[in-house]
């Protein structure tokens, strides 16, 4: 069924000579000459209300840190946040030490502990023979945009974040903390919430 142009000679006999109603605009309130100096001021601020609020398209959301002792306690926590509604809808991560998350083999014998170790490896590759670049000498390291929500569960312990880092040979440690900026719920140890140092670095303010 085609629709056709409605023209004015094509209108029926009982509208013929009727000035159809117009869609009224929407008309900005003005204050009049003769309004006070306080009711101006607040027909401005309405005004421009009106305006950062039709400009308003997103809102931001506060990260919650859950913090727990140990990670077996995190671990179960994680496991009661997947049985939820939640799960899926807002994304997680959770923190760890060096200690706990670091996969590039600890060379004891160069190394005194694997803070040490890791500082010193994620640091921009040099030699003698090139200029410096912006690789490290970890390819875990390297590799860590590759752990994300994407390659990972809904919701994920510490152990599933490690073996997911060996198998796709990227850092746990540092993937975590790169997720920690998008996500909505932060698992971390006590230390990660206490201590102000730490605070500072993974900006739990």
């Amino acid at each position: 069924m085609s629709c056709e142009p409605l023209y004015d000679s094509q209108l029926p006999s009982s509208l013929e000579g009727t000035e159809l109603p117009s869609t009224p605009e929407k008309k900005k309130q003005t204050p009049q000459s003769d309004t006070p100096q306080n009711v101006r001021v607040l027909y401005n601020l309405v005004d421009n209300l009106r305006l950062k609020t039709s400009m308003l398209v997103d809102c931001s959301v506060p990260t919650v840190y859950y913090g727990a002792r140990t990670h077996k306690q995190l671990q179960q926590v994680i496991k009661e946040f997947a049985r939820t509604d939640y799960c899926g809808q807002l994304q997680m991560t959770v923190l760890s030490s060096r200690d706990y998350s670091c996969v590039r083999e600890f060379d004891k014998k160069t190394w005194s502990t694997r803070n040490d170790m890791c500082r010193a490896c994620v640091k921009p590759y040099t030699t003698k023979s090139i200029e410096q670049r912006a690789d490290s000498n970890c390819k875990y390291y390297d590799n860590r945009a590759s752990l994300n929500h994407q390659t990972l569960p809904p919701a994920f312990d510490l152990d599933e974040l490690i073996a997911k880092g060996e198998e796709i040979r990227a850092c746990p440690y540092y993937a975590a903390r790169g997720m920690a900026a998008s996500a909505h719920i932060v698992f971390c140890p006590y230390n990660y919430l206490i201590e102000p140092s730490i605070r500072s670095s993974v900006s739990t303010e």
